[in-house]
């Protein structure tokens, strides 16, 4: 079987001297090639070679001549073309994901416009003096700012802030609502947003109707009082408050604008004090008055004119009084001997019955 595969291979040997074109050491490859197949039961099939052109051989390709059986030559598999990525403008890295980049924090500013996630107030009512907590957030800002309108609207205080935080502010006015701005800046944008506190009564009143524009201050209180009555007004004493108060009842002109419609002033009398000895006679049906009025009523400037003589004893009674606050400032209400509520205009403009207990 081995000499039959040999003699297979004599037509080539002479196909080979005939051409001339091959080179020694290409036989003896094919040959190897040939005695190897011999060695196998199996001869392996080959899948058959372009024919090359005699024209076209290469000292580095050898040529490969049909015989009986047909050869393969060995090729090199093609290697994998690579795609070229392009440069990173990072550097050498081709791929950065998206949490190595950076980004606008608050605080940096930047192009971003400026934004104010919220602006709140806890409670968003309050009463005068009662603290306010006022909260909030933003984003891509450089510098914040909260300023306190005034009731007519105009600025009033102002606060430079942190980008987030909270402030404690305490609303004045009772009955107004408080408005607060939150400023934002990044350094080109400028953005606010606004805040408006409602304003109620901390406490209730004592009597009714209550007054429409004031707010107690706060809760009522009683005290032992008296009460006489003149000839253009009254005297009344607070005893907790060891406070005389002149309700004047005379015409005022135009001339007297300047007088006061009322009066309040300490109580000057002490135990052991003498009374008041007439220097006039009272006429009849009037009297001097005694104790600490007695003595206003004497020595105070105006009083005893204003006043006339009294026209009644001292009565006791008891008296609940509170203070309110109202846009005019504060007021003093109290009540009388027949149960009427008295309200005391500030500055001495006024005084009159606001209501009953």
């Amino acid at each position: 079987m081995m000499q039959g595969r040999i003699r297979a291979a004599r037509p080539l040997e002479i196909m080979t001297n005939h051409t001339g074109n091959f080179v020694p050491s290409i036989i003896l490859s094919i040959l190897s090639v040939l005695f190897a197949a011999g060695c196998s039961d199996t001869v392996p099939t080959v899948a058959p070679l372009p024919t090359l052109e005699p024209s076209q051989v290469s000292t580095s390709t050898p040529a490969i001549v049909e015989s009986e059986q047909t050869l393969i030559a060995p090729t090199l598999a093609t290697s994998p073309t690579l795609p070229v990525s392009p440069t990173s403008p990072l550097g050498s890295t081709s791929a950065i994901s998206e949490s190595e980049l950076p980004t606008l924090s608050q605080g940096m500013g930047g192009s971003q416009s400026p934004v104010i996630e919220y602006f709140m107030a806890s409670p968003e009512q309050a009463a005068p003096g009662e603290p306010v907590v006022l909260v909030w957030a933003t984003l891509y800002g450089t510098n914040a700012a909260i300023t306190q309108l005034d009731a007519d609207g105009q600025q009033g205080e102002s606060w430079t802030v942190e980008l987030e935080g909270s402030l404690t502010v305490s609303p004045a006015s009772a009955f107004q609502p408080e408005t607060y701005i939150l400023t934002l800046t990044n350094g080109i944008t400028v953005i606010e947003e606004r805040l408006t506190i409602e304003v109620t009564c901390g406490f209730s009143w004592f009597f009714s109707p209550p007054p429409d524009d004031i707010c107690p201050t706060g809760e009522p209180a009683s005290s032992p009082a008296g009460m006489q009555e003149f000839e253009r007004g009254k005297m009344v004493l607070i005893e907790e408050l060891d406070l005389i108060i002149i309700l004047f009842e005379d015409l005022i002109t135009e001339s007297d604008q300047s007088k006061p419609a009322w009066r309040s002033i300490p109580n000057p009398y002490e135990e052991g004090m003498e009374g008041i000895e007439p220097a006039v006679p009272p006429p009849d049906g009037k009297s001097y008055p005694q104790h600490g009025f007695g003595t206003v009523w004497r020595y105070t400037a105006t009083v005893e004119d204003r006043l006339g003589w009294a026209v009644s004893g001292e009565v006791s009674f008891n008296t609940t009084y509170q203070n309110g606050l109202g846009d005019e400032g504060e007021q003093f209400y109290f009540t009388n001997i027949q149960g009427e509520v008295i309200t005391l205009v500030p500055d001495g403009k006024g005084w009159l019955v606001a209501g009953y207990e």
